[in-house]
């Protein structure tokens, strides 16, 4: 999830060094291990009730939304007292009249070891064991736009175990706890359906819409379509809807500045810092960049176009069936629903 958008990865794992160079060990090597069960701890008194809605959130997941049932997500209590929670960590790079359109310099880094890499247009950093702080401190100091984020609450493309019920989880309002569960459950759907190299542009809109409907259904059979929850959920809805519309535009208007012939860079950093002040407002980010907008992009690109998916059927649940026979290219999954919702239109009319 954007999650706002994120412990250690599997030794043999190589990172994929796209259209960079130079690369500078600093850092020691520390051996990685992976645990094949996550902690469990029982669960305190104060934390049981919260719990229960954790599960019945999950449930109805399986039951109305078509989820995999074998997910581990939101499954286990864990208040870090025996294991820390493990955290995925991102970094995005991207050269300041650069604004990417997807994460194919998809970078993992396996170890505790800093990079130092010429990077020719831009690169996604991901790690479980590297913070990767020092390497955001280093790039913005040689002028690339950066964006840094972590998250405990995430789906790993390399085992199956799940997030944890933390504190500070338990601490979200209901509403983005239902968000969370269902997006991380929809991502192990997913994978379940094609693996992990199904495209991420793909994948995190559907799951995206996957989690507000969903949140939106589960209210609305459990409290009523007269409650503040329901409510609540249909608005968010709705209120996304237009924020990935205008991510979407600051993202095509950049590009567009970018990749214009007839403009010195100079003209084009001038431009840019226009769209960058609209961006900053839209994100509530002070620094934003195009890195920030090239991470929300990955979740708002598509999006409209599933809730547009959705809203044919009426039913997350035959959706996430549809998804089966998704091809797993970004243009052949677009091609393939919008034949979709063509067909529904027909059927309708």
């Amino acid at each position: 999830m954007h999650q706002l958008s994120k412990a250690a990865f599997l030794s043999a794992l190589i990172p994929y060094l796209v259209g960079c160079t130079s690369v500078t060990p600093i850092k020691s090597l520390t051996p990685i291990t992976v645990s094949t069960r996550p902690p469990e701890e029982p669960v305190p008194e104060e934390y049981k009730e919260d719990v229960a809605f954790i599960h019945d959130v999950r449930e109805f997941g399986f039951e109305k939304l078509g989820l995999y049932s074998g997910s581990n997500h939101f499954k286990h209590y864990n208040d870090g007292s025996k294991t820390p929670p493990r955290s995925l960590y991102n970094l995005l790079v991207t050269k300041t009249t650069i604004i990417p359109d997807g994460r194919s310099h998809n970078i993992p880094i396996t170890s505790l070891q800093a990079y130092r890499m010429d990077i020719a247009d831009y690169a996604y950093f991901w790690s479980h064991s590297d913070t990767l702080e020092d390497e955001r401190d280093y790039y913005q100091k040689e002028g690339y736009d950066v964006f840094w984020r972590t998250e405990t609450s995430y789906n790993s493309t390399i085992d199956h175990k799940g997030s944890p019920i933390t504190p500070e989880f338990l601490s979200k309002e209901k509403l983005s706890q239902a968000h969370t569960i269902e997006h991380e459950i929809c991502h192990d759907t997913i994978k379940k359906q094609h693996g992990t190299n199904f495209p991420a542009s793909i994948d995190e809109a559907y799951c995206s819409m996957v989690e507000r409907a969903g949140a939106m259904l589960y209210f609305k059979e459990r409290q009523g379509e007269q409650s503040p929850s329901y409510l609540a959920a249909v608005v968010d809805l709705e209120n996304h809807l237009q924020f990935s519309a205008q991510v979407n535009s600051l993202w095509k208007r950049l590009d567009t500045l970018y990749v214009n012939p007839k403009l010195t860079e100079d003209e084009k950093l001038q431009q840019r810092e226009k769209l960058l002040v609209e961006a900053r407002e839209l994100l509530q980010r002070p620094e934003a960049d195009n890195a920030d907008i090239w991470d929300w992009y990955t979740y708002t690109k598509h999006y409209p176009f599933m809730i547009e998916f959705y809203r044919s059927y009426g039913d997350v649940a035959t959706t996430m069936k549809l998804m089966e026979m998704c091809p797993k290219t970004e243009e052949g999954a677009v091609k393939y629903m919008a034949g979709l919702i063509e067909t529904k239109k027909i059927k309708k009319e």
